[in-house]
């Protein structure tokens, strides 16, 4: 394996052992602030003479984050610093506390290159080490480095999982990385196996972290001058790779600064700099760190201690930070845990980018999905309205009962085309199942039937009128949601809200903060666009494209405030005139809505409503360009 921290560890001298007899009689006042939606947390060796001052750094750069590596275990089985300084001296925490009181926090690493990560040779007692080490720095933040040997040791990999999953119960809010080499194509096959291992044991993985370093000269022939363009393209296959595994993971990227072990490549300023905007414009990307503060400074030595290249001090550390002060500090996610999927016949691999029209079915001109597929050649559609019966039981359109054999007929032969359908609960008539059935359990079993009946894989809420302003319904709603994404992670949720060139109405924000709390996982937020419905008008000089996408990029805005992480946009105008004050959404506001939805990477889904209502097929014959 390429990929690797290269260090040296210090022989301990006598003065060494002076300052940890200084630091084992201080005592111990940590106290952990919440950490930041971004976080630059970059590497420390501790164990470098002499010892680093993290809190002098933290005041003279005003970076508040650091990893502290490396915990490996002792001769003994123990947890220690690199194997060789036991946790009862106490060792660093004086730096710790400091940085505190600076409101800062540290992240301690278990692993690395050398040594022994503690499930290498710990089965009885794991989860009791780890759990020394974090009461120990009282810790909310934790990242297991595996590579090298450790990368193949499955036995070990399934104890570090099945451990964690325990150490989770412990500690709910604490947060778990791996940190794993990778290439510029994205993780080996045995770093993928290491996160389908955690997954396969029930370990929810909050960060990758990838070793963005020391690729070689065949997978990165441009080390001296791309390694920037490298990490970032090692991200996003990363990204790819491991969200089907973890919905909710998020991406840390870790360069070596610098000169790197495998000759020919260069960490320099300017690639950090390339990282960091990549970073900043990337809504997956949650830590940035680099290999070592030790290193960030320009006086040339050994490679262990210095980046070896003209730079001044903190050159890098300055370069990546601003990645976190553009954060806020952010809520606690509640990740949706990675367990067996459902059973789902039907299970459709739907696009990264998604065309579907809205088709009201209940309508008395409900356009014909068939016929509409075979002419137009849209392959996905959004089939609406799912509501409450008299006896509170699922319907279209309140009279056809499930599943109804024109549906499922309609659903097949769309399915044969390649294609798929989700199913919108709600809508403009009609009341849907939550505000009728007020246990959640109750109102899970409800939406399970449809999912079964149809073998649907993404559902759509479409919440209008009384729907948006009966919190309680909300609430059970988002309860029952999220039982569902327990017990099928892959099911895809959409809220579909109205939204005006303000964005959200306020009801609206309140369901996002809703599932937030919830911990729901809302995949995308649908902007429907419909002002006079809601009693927004145009100004004379506003087109409907340009509203529809003010529209959207304010809902994001507001979205974003709700502690919502993972999701993204959806745009559905409603493109009936009188919706738009007499202005017609017409082919030329569709290329405008088009080409917004194209280059803005926030947004993942575009519909309109209704097809019904667009008999020429002006709208779908340029907005289907979007999902091609």
């Amino acid at each position: 394996m390429t990929a690797g921290f290269s260090r040296a560890i210090p022989v301990l001298d006598s003065d060494f052992t002076e300052d940890i007899s200084l630091v084992q009689t201080e005592a111990r006042t940590v106290t952990s602030t919440p950490w930041p939606s971004r976080v630059f947390a970059p590497y420390c060796d501790v164990l470098l003479w002499p010892t680093f001052d993290i809190s002098s750094t933290a005041a003279a750069v005003k970076n508040k984050h650091f990893t502290l590596a490396f915990i490996t275990a002792d001769g003994g089985g123990k947890a220690s610093w690199g194997g060789m300084v036991p946790l009862a001296q106490n060792f660093y925490s004086q730096y710790i506390s400091q940085l505190r009181q600076l409101g800062g926090d540290v992240i301690v690493s278990f692993g690395g290159a050398n040594g022994q990560e503690l499930a290498l040779v710990s089965s009885n007692n794991l989860v009791a080490e780890y759990k020394s080490v974090i009461d120990m720095y009282s810790l909310t933040y934790v990242d297991f480095d595996i590579e090298g040997g450790a990368l193949f040791n499955s036995a070990a990999n399934t104890r570090r999982a099945q451990a964690l999953v325990q150490i989770k119960k412990l500690y709910p809010n604490i947060k778990i990385s791996y940190t794993l080499p990778v290439l510029p194509s994205g993780l080996t096959a045995e770093g993928v196996a290491v996160l389908s291992n955690a997954a396969a044991n029930g370990l929810v993985i909050d960060v990758v972290n990838i070793m963005a370093m020391d690729y070689g000269s065949g997978p990165a022939p441009n080390g001296a001058t791309g390694m920037g363009g490298y990490a970032i393209s090692a991200a996003k296959a990363t990204y790819a790779q491991a969200k089907p595994i973890f919905p909710s993971v998020t991406i840390g990227v870790t360069p070596m600064i610098g000169v790197n072990d495998v000759q020919g490549e260069v960490f320099r300023v300017e690639d950090a700099a390339q990282l960091t905007q990549f970073a900043q414009s990337t809504s997956w990307i949650s830590l940035l760190s680099f290999w070592s503060i030790n290193r960030d400074h320009g006086v040339i030595g050994p490679l262990f201690a210095s980046s070896r290249i003209q730079q001044s001090k903190y050159d890098f550390a300055t370069a990546m930070l601003p990645f976190e002060l553009s954060a806020s500090v952010a809520k606690t996610p509640v990740p949706a845990p990675k367990l067996p999927l459902a059973n789902i016949p039907g299970l459709y691999n739907w696009p990264s980018t998604v065309f579907a029209p809205t088709i009201d079915t209940t309508a008395a001109n409900a356009a014909n999905i068939v016929t509409m597929a075979t002419t137009v050649g849209t392959n996905m559609y959004n089939l609406g309205y799912i509501v409450a019966d008299a006896n509170a039981n699922p319907s279209w359109g309140g009279a056809h009962g499930l599943p109804e054999s024109w549906y499922l007929s309609q659903i097949q032969q769309v399915r044969n085309f390649g294609g798929d359908v989700m199913v919108s609960l709600g809508g403009p008539n009609g009341q849907e199942l939550a505000q009728v059935i007020t246990n959640p359990s109750q109102l899970k079993n409800q939406y399970q039937n449809i999912i079964d009946s149809y073998s649907i894989s993404w559902l759509d809420f479409y919440l209008d009128g009384a729907a948006l302003t009966n919190q309680a319904s909300i609430d059970t709603r988002n309860a029952a949601i999220r039982g569902l994404q327990v017990a099928m992670p892959n099911l895809k949720i959409t809220y579909t809200l109205p939204a005006t060139a303000s964005g959200l109405l306020d009801n609206a924000v309140y369901v996002l903060t809703s599932a937030y709390n919830a911990g729901v996982r809302v995949d995308v937020v649908n902007a429907l666009v419909a002002p006079a419905s809601v009693g927004a008008t145009l100004a004379s000089d506003t087109t409907p494209g340009a509203y529809t996408t003010a529209a959207v990029q304010a809902a994001y805005a507001q979205a974003q405030g709700t502690g919502l992480l993972y999701f993204k946009m959806g745009i559905t105008p409603v493109i009936a005139s009188q919706n738009f004050g007499g202005k017609t959404f017409g082919s030329s506001d569709a290329n405008v809505v088009l080409q917004f939805a194209r280059s803005t990477s926030y947004v993942t889904y575009m519909s309109y409503s209704t097809a019904n209502t667009d008999s020429e097929s002006q709208v779908v014959n340029v907005l289907r360009r979007y999902g091609v």
